[in-house]
């Protein structure tokens, strides 16, 4: 999905930067400067999307959207909402 949504986004106006992991994220220079967050549900690891998502938000994320193509994933109020896997470009 990583690669899609940069494809989608290339050439576009809009600021679009992925990141293989919640660490790559939280060390990115500009981390702070991050205003909305994407993360799959189904990442293949160990934990899924909204574990990933709960420690962002513990990090100080407000603004997460869970990204996923499985419709009966419950989103946790929390969370700004749910996404399906096409970019909202």
């Amino acid at each position: 999905m990583r690669k899609a949504w940069e494809f989608a986004y290339k050439g576009k106006s809009l600021a679009f930067v992925s990141f293989s992991s919640v660490d790559e994220l939280l060390s990115h220079p500009k981390c702070g400067e991050i205003k909305r967050v994407f993360i799959d549900f189904d990442l293949g690891l160990e934990k899924n999307g909204i574990e990933l998502a709960e420690i962002l938000r513990e990090k100080g994320f407000d603004t997460i959207y869970l990204a996923s193509g499985n419709t009966s994933v419950a989103v946790p109020q929390w969370m700004a909402g749910s996404v399906g896997k096409r970019p909202p470009v």
